[in-house]
């Protein structure tokens, strides 16, 4: 039967608990008595019962109370209560204390008064959690029920808890338990759900209660997070997770369920990006900051990340005009400034035109995002890899020296450890011409990345086009590794290696183990759900020209250094004395101007660059780069 529709008025409530606060005082009076209340005491309570009253519910109408909707009723809305109440309570007692002998009527006696404040206490919250509990029941009784997919969560902690109440609104779940591998729980009940073992009795679980639905609301290994996926296939049963971690949740979290991705399983907890560290804030707030590559993956992340720590103006640098556009208009959507953000249009190679955005905007801090990344592509264009690698980072690093910036920050990769690449070759010189600004006046330091994630032309989206097209899906070699990150980190990463490097320091993420790029097809095609071979094939091609099967972070596995920020680490890679890396360069640029590939790979090929080969390329072939694995 629905509720009266006066009940749901803020007039309603007022009057609910009128009624509420004069059967407390009555009662007050009863109890004090023992049900046999003078005359001279009646008379009292009905002459000061209704200031009482009144009092009472003005002190609850100013606590907010008639603001709250009675049937959504937590221990929060009640603990507003007890202040309300106490209010009225201390003015009877100062007037008990107080008033003189002529105002004798106003002297509740001060057993009457506590037994009214908790009188009116447990009466004031018995009625909203009766609303609440009426509220429920006709909710579970209604038409819906019926229908409704029963849920299993996984995770009986502070999440899983907040995912029930959250749920227990909605009319089309119903939560018949969770599954926790902490036996401190078996068995127990919370908020009246059941905790039905642990994630080990998962297919048990789904068919004794008919669960159409599982959702991980916990941290999992990531073995037992892969156990668990191929279970619910089996069965099979609908999975999904929660979006955030638990410090970034809300009250209602049923909105951020989303289906199983990629980047969960990743053999580690994904690091979460904190943009109140104070050395963030000290290095970004109220600068001016220039991303070049703003238009690409990396660098429109960068661009979102740095919203968050208030910087002055963001300089968005590209040479593509389209990337440039979107990055802008998707800042603009996430609430930054206009006038915050500065749209460059210019490419790192032309050095004039770098000079004229130092001379006209003056960036404090840089992050180097712009480069040619595809192996295979730049194994063919050796001249441009260089010029856009290598020497633009120089003379963007130099000109930051000029202008006395604060900070500078490149972006490497993993591929520069002992390359066997141009690409990797290129990034490793680009190290040496950041290196040796290092005590010029300017926080200089490197990061190097594994393969990102979903970044623009990397091997998930790649895999995702060759499901998307029914296969086959092309891998490499059934033993390539890599180590694999986030945008997201990837960011974070830059960012936090702009507030820590002082002396060239090269930054490395803990990545976890290294995966195999086999393993991230199969698990692309089972998230597509499909099944391979059955479905989609693998197809093996071959390694090609500069790449290799296993990638590593530092030259020695040994030297890696913690830092304060949790998961980034600092390689001890030598420093190239100034001499050495001006060498490079000169020779670099000398061989640029005259187009000569050859001299270009034999500078690559020496100290203190070391390219593994060397060889010349041959011309640029006619069939498509495959995948990055």
């Amino acid at each position: 039967m629905p509720h009266p529709e006066w009940l749901y008025t803020r007039l309603g409530k007022v009057i609910v608990d009128a009624l509420t606060l004069c059967a407390a005082l009555g009662i007050a009076y009863l109890i004090r008595f023992e049900a046999v209340i003078p005359a001279e005491y009646v008379a009292q309570l009905l002459t000061v019962g209704p200031y009482v009253v009144l009092l009472t519910l003005g002190s609850l109408g100013a606590s907010g109370t008639y603001n709250r909707v009675w049937r959504y009723t937590n221990l929060r809305d009640a603990m507003l209560l007890p202040a309300a109440l106490g209010v009225s309570v201390m003015i009877l007692v100062v007037l008990r204390l107080v008033a003189p002998d002529s105002m004798m009527r106003l002297r509740v006696p001060l057993s009457v008064i506590a037994a009214y404040f908790v009188i009116a206490f447990v009466g004031t919250a018995g009625v909203r959690a009766t609303w609440r509990l009426v509220y429920e029941r006709r909710r579970k009784r209604g038409a819906r029920p019926a229908t409704a997919r029963k849920v299993l969560i996984v995770g009986a902690g502070d999440t899983g808890i907040r995912l029930v109440r959250d749920l227990a609104h909605r009319d089309d779940a119903k939560v018949v338990g969770f599954l926790d591998d902490d036996i401190r729980k078996a068995r127990t009940t919370m908020l009246g759900v059941r905790v039905r073992g642990t994630t080990a009795e998962l297919a048990r679980a789904v068919v004794a209660h008919q669960v159409d639905e599982v959702i991980v609301a916990c941290s999992l290994p990531d073995r037992r997070f892969r156990s668990l996926i191929d279970e619910c296939e089996a069965i099979p049963v609908r999975l999904r997770v929660l979006a955030a971690p638990d410090g970034e949740l809300t009250e209602h979290v049923s909105g951020r369920l989303r289906e199983v991705r990629i980047e969960d399983l990743l053999a580690r907890q994904i690091a979460v990006f904190d943009p109140v560290a104070q050395t963030l804030v000290d290095v970004y707030r109220g600068r001016r900051v220039l991303v070049t590559g703003a238009g690409g993956s990396i660098g429109s992340e960068l661009c979102r990340k740095l919203l968050a720590l208030h910087p002055q103006t963001v300089l968005l640098l590209d040479h593509d005009e389209n990337n440039l556009f979107e990055t802008h208009a998707d800042l603009v959507h996430l609430g930054a400034r206009r006038d915050q953000l500065v749209q460059l249009l210019a490419d790192v190679r032309q050095a004039e035109a770098m000079r004229r955005v130092f001379d006209r905007h003056r960036p404090e801090v840089i992050l180097h995002a712009a480069a040619f990344k595809h192996v295979p592509f730049l194994e063919q264009h050796p001249l441009e890899a260089v010029e856009n690698n290598v020497l633009a980072t120089a003379t963007i690093v130099d000109l930051a020296v000029e202008c006395n910036a604060r900070a500078f920050v490149l972006i490497s990769t993993d591929k520069a450890v002992h390359p066997t690449s141009v690409m990797g070759a290129s990034k490793r010189a680009a190290e040496i011409a950041v290196q040796q600004a290092a005590g010029r006046g300017v926080r200089v330091s490197c990061v190097r990345f594994g393969n990102v994630l979903n970044s623009r032309g990397s091997v998930v989206p790649i895999f995702r086009r060759q499901i998307a097209r029914g296969g086959p899906v092309t891998v490499t070699h059934p033993d390539a590794t890599r180590y694999f990150m986030t945008i997201s980190e990837a960011a974070q990463l830059v960012l936090q290696a702009g507030s820590l490097g002082r002396d060239g320091e090269v930054f490395v993420f803990d990545m976890g183990e290294r995966i195999r790029i086999v393993d991230l097809a199969r698990d692309l095609i089972r998230l597509a759900g499909l099944k391979e071979p059955d479905d989609i094939e693998i197809r093996f091609v071959g390694l090609r020209s500069g790449e290799r099967l296993h990638e590593q972070l530092t030259e020695t596995a040994a030297e890696l250094r913690p830092t304060p920020f949790h998961g980034i680490l600092v390689a001890s890679v030598a420093h190239q004395p100034g001499t050495v890396a001006r060498r490079v360069l000169r020779q670099l640029t000398d061989a640029i101007a005259r187009h000569d590939v050859t001299a270009v790979m034999r500078t690559l090929a020496d100290d203190p660059i070391r390219l593994q080969g060397g060889d010349v390329p041959a011309a640029l072939p006619d069939s498509p780069v495959v995948s990055h694995g």
